[in-house]
């Protein structure tokens, strides 16, 4: 993986995105992205353009915002130019801590 785990994805209302008969309306993929930490965000039902219909104005924005317009708040720099790949890069599922005190399923065994 080159720049680590994704914060977000977007995705339809149909399987694997989602499932109908599970809690919260997840399926077995959107349950694994959510356990890795990645937020889920889903088009409105029965409107699949929200997911292509802006690709090439989107990639033309994101052209111009990482790689040629200067931002103040990196000194004249583009994001490009100061940009790092994450230290993130692990697809295990993220593992709560709690207290010792605590009694948990995972404590149990």
């Amino acid at each position: 993986m080159r720049h680590g785990l994704t914060a977000a994805i977007q995705s339809d209302n149909s399987t694997p995105c989602v499932c109908t008969r599970g809690r919260g309306g997840l399926s077995q993929l959107s349950a694994w992205l959510l356990s890795l930490g990645i937020r889920l965000v889903r088009s409105r039902p029965g409107c699949p353009q929200d997911n292509g219909a802006q690709q090439r104005a989107c990639d033309r924005w994101m052209m111009e915002f990482n790689e040629v317009r200067p931002h103040d708040a990196l000194g004249g720099k583009t994001p490009a130019e100061v940009y790092r790949d994450s230290e993130r890069r692990s697809l295990d599922p993220l593992v709560p801590s709690y207290p010792p005190e605590w009694k948990t399923a995972w404590s149990q065994r």
